[in-house]
């Protein structure tokens, strides 16, 4: 470092000596360098707990809004059509199906529904009672008519079927009949079922 008579002094860190506001340039990189990584420390800090209220907002706040919202929107629905039906609630369904071991034979399996209705959409979770296989619906109502998709999902959550249902609600709306139809992986044909829906 030079003093300001310019005579030649060593720098803590660098050996070259230049004129006096160069040097405070060059010894005076170790405090820029400290300042830039608290401000990088601070960010990732900041990143840090923004994300964690992201996290907890979408976790725990958010399902239960989002319940209210689609509550107030069926709850309006039926105020400005009260005579329409609503399917939501918990239902048992009866289908039947080819068996594991000798896909020729049938057997009678049973399924308990949630579903879902709001407006003209019906979605629901189904899990069979044999061996809890879980199946997502997603259906449309027009006049008694419930028709759409379901999927059935494996142990990880992923797609391992899928099929098609058509349903007509009964006038009491306590029963909906109808078919459906599928893939199956056992005959390896495109199977069909009555199915009987009922109101638990």
């Amino acid at each position: 470092m030079c003093d300001r008579a310019g005579r030649m002094h060593t720098c803590p860190l660098t050996s070259v000596c230049a004129p006096t506001q160069h040097s405070a340039i060059f010894c005076g990189g170790r405090s820029a360098s400290v300042r830039n990584s608290g401000n990088t420390a601070m960010t990732a800090t900041i990143a840090f707990a923004l994300g964690f209220l992201a996290s907890l907002l979408a976790n725990y706040f958010l399902p239960p809004f989002r319940s209210a919202m689609d509550g107030g929107v069926a709850w309006l629905c039926h105020l400005l059509n009260p005579g329409r039906f609503d399917l939501t609630g918990k239902w048992r369904q009866t289908f039947r199906e080819p068996t594991n071991s000798d896909p020729s034979q049938w057997e009678d399996i049973e399924e308990t529904v949630t579903l879902r209705h709001l407006g003209n959409r019906v979605t629901g979770r189904g899990e069979t009672q044999d061996n809890h296989r879980v199946f997502r619906y997603s259906c449309r109502v027009q006049h008694d008519l419930v028709f759409g998709t379901y999927v059935k999902k494996g142990e990880r959550g992923n797609t391992t079927g899928s099929g098609m249902v058509q349903l007509v609600v009964t006038p009491d709306r306590l029963q909906m009949h109808g078919y459906a139809t599928w893939f199956d992986h056992d005959t390896e044909r495109i199977e069909s079922s009555k199915v009987v829906w009922k109101r638990s």
